[in-house]
């Protein structure tokens, strides 16, 4: 188990930072591109596809040791060791941190409490990219049949049905659900949209709407089966 460390303000290299951020905040960009020229080249990273540049900060080799320097006074490299080798490092929990696994290729092995837990990640994430599939290739539908019923046509305002049953716009919504009522219901409480016009006077068709559209949710009509 990595060994705790003193919090990071009391570290003696956080007041070295400290002073050192008072100095170099005075500092323009354009006086430490005037001192380094190939500054745009140097200060840059890239890995993984991605891109940074962090020339255009107020930052200078000073700046960069004295953080290398505090993560060293930190302990962020065990850290980082004892979050891949699975130990419990989120101490408020007593428990692992395995945002690692989430990401890590078949082969590898992530070993929490002697049990490798890899496997269990990768079914999971094998289940997920199979309903996944089935649903962009209709293969899974609502227990109609319907693909439309899946949901998700709600592109634009024009598409969606008022919930006293009128349209924005010519087109039907395929997709009026029990869900759907209720988030046009909650929209029109808001006060947006027709509900500025009508007011008071549609307070109790909200009421009933809402009712209609939990009743469904409950009972099950209107939701959608694999």
């Amino acid at each position: 188990m990595a060994e705790a460390t003193k919090p990071v303000t009391e570290l003696p290299t956080w007041k070295g930072l400290s002073a050192h951020s008072q100095k170099v905040g005075r500092l323009h960009l354009r006086e430490l591109f005037a001192q380094d020229h190939k500054r745009g080249e140097r200060l840059t990273a890239e890995a993984a596809g991605l891109y940074l540049d962090y020339s255009k900060n107020r930052i200078t080799d000073e700046t960069l040791s004295l953080l290398l320097q505090l993560a060293d006074q930190s302990g962020l490299r065990a850290r980082i060791d004892a979050m891949f080798a699975g130990e419990k490092i989120n101490v408020s929990e007593k428990r692992a941190v395995l945002h690692v696994a989430l990401r890590a290729p078949k082969g590898q092995s992530i070993v929490v409490d002697g049990e490798d837990v890899l496997p269990q990640v990768h079914s999971v994430l094998d289940r997920m990219a199979d309903f996944s599939n089935r649903v962009r290739g209709d293969a899974w539908r609502g227990h109609t049949g319907s693909i439309k019923e899946r949901g998700g046509t709600h592109a634009t305002r024009n598409d969606r049905p008022r919930p006293n049953g009128r349209q924005y716009g010519a087109t039907t919504c395929p997709t009026w659900s029990p869900m759907c009522r209720l988030r046009h219901v909650a929209e029109r409480r808001r006060g947006t949209g027709e509900g500025q016009r009508d007011g008071k006077r549609l307070a109790g068709g909200f009421r009933e709407e809402a009712r209609k559209a939990a009743r469904d949710l409950v009972d099950g009509s209107g939701s959608s089966r694999g």
